[in-house]
């Protein structure tokens, strides 16, 4: 599986608000930023993913654009929160050598 396609199905899990799935992508180590938080470490990494699946009845994720480096996905996504709030957002993958996530930030932008 390439990083591409590590990054889409992460997005997908993250649709289908699977923390299973999520787990089995992040490593030990890894460090979760985003707009309101910054944690270390996998179980505090699930523990926040956990708190926004539980505030969103449902989510639908459309990734507008992606870019790629060599160990970095950093994607343009749309994001509807309970079929009414929408987010633009840019989702940027870090994944080590056997392709689990190390570092995912994640940043808000302006609406359209």
């Amino acid at each position: 599986m390439t990083n591409k396609e590590r990054f889409v199905a992460f997005l997908k899990a993250y649709e289908n608000k699977d923390l299973t799935a999520i787990s089995g992508f992040l490593a030990p180590d890894v460090l979760l930023k985003d707009w309101n938080l910054s944690v270390r470490g996998k179980e505090r990494a699930l523990e926040e993913t956990a708190k926004n699946f539980a505030a969103a009845d449902s989510l639908k994720i459309d990734i507008l654009s992606m870019y790629e480096s060599p160990t970095t996905v950093a994607g343009e996504v749309h994001i509807i929160v309970n079929g009414k709030d929408h987010l633009w957002v840019v989702d940027i993958l870090e994944f080590n050598i056997q392709g689990l996530v190390v570092g995912s930030r994640s940043f808000v932008g302006i609406p359209n």
